[in-house]
């Protein structure tokens, strides 16, 4: 996430304090904990992950479904096109038979942990990220223009949302993940953007700075742990990797239950 803080907010995260009162930070962390595991790559997962929960203390507030990684041309960056759907207490009641097998499905759902702060953040910004990707104009009905506010609520239990986009999905909507079906009436398409600083608001992070932050960690044996010497990935997932076929074969009782999920 090196290139989208600011000068400040690398220092910020150096001293390893609460960030929980600079929710900014916090958003960009959580993207960047949705855009590395989708690709993939994020240590909590085990392989790509297409479903995630917006979690405050221990309560999932909204679900975002994620179709593509796609390029952006005008920022010459990526965004994530996705649906959102934000839970109220109604439609938990509506999808309680759907829920259950979301949770349980391949490749399972990943938490991303909100604070009180960044969850209003977040609320926030989803009708932003709707607008951004909108193919369809407003109806003359639309909550945003009865109620004169945007977005409608920052409350758990509340859509901040309108109603204007739900339910316009692709047919092919649950092809990757047959269990995102019973919520294709719900959900409203987004595209999840990294955020950048502005600079001519906040001092830019320069090169070297940057490149620090992105540095990629080396290869680590799934068995002894070694970072030394060349790692050989796994035949059947291709992600566990291992510096000897000793400790791939010393491995493997424990790895088995994840292979080629």
């Amino acid at each position: 996430m090196g290139g989208t803080l600011s000068e400040g907010e690398k220092h910020m995260k150096e001293q390893g304090g609460d960030l929980s009162a600079q929710p900014k930070i916090e958003l960009k962390e959580s993207l960047n904990i949705m855009f590395q595991s989708f690709a993939g790559f994020h240590p909590q997962a085990s392989g790509p992950v297409w479903t995630f929960q917006l979690t405050k203390r221990k309560s999932c507030h909204t679900i975002i479904f994620v179709n593509s990684m796609r390029h952006d041309l005008d920022l010459g960056s990526v965004v994530l096109d996705a649906w959102v759907l934000p839970l109220t207490i109604e439609r938990v009641h509506k999808l309680r038979g759907a829920l259950p097998p979301l949770m349980s499905a391949k490749p399972e759902p990943l938490g991303v942990q909100l604070s009180d702060r960044e969850s209003i953040l977040w609320k926030r910004l989803l009708p932003a990220l709707a607008e951004r990707c909108r193919t369809s104009n407003h109806k003359a009905s639309c909550e945003y223009r009865a109620e004169g506010k945007i977005p409608l609520s920052v409350e758990d239990d509340q859509n901040p949302l309108c109603s204007c986009g739900e339910g316009k999905v692709p047919a092919d909507f649950a092809k990757t993940v047959k269990e995102w079906a019973p919520f294709a009436k719900y959900v409203t398409r987004i595209a999840i953007a990294p955020v950048f600083p502005v600079p001519y608001v906040e001092s830019m992070l320069r090169m070297p700075q940057m490149e620090s932050l992105a540095a990629v960690p080396a290869p680590q044996c799934g068995s002894c742990g070694t970072t030394s010497g060349q790692m050989m990935s796994c035949a059947g997932c291709g992600r566990a990797r291992y510096c000897s076929r000793g400790c791939q074969k010393a491995a493997w009782k424990t790895h088995k239950p994840d292979c080629k999920k």
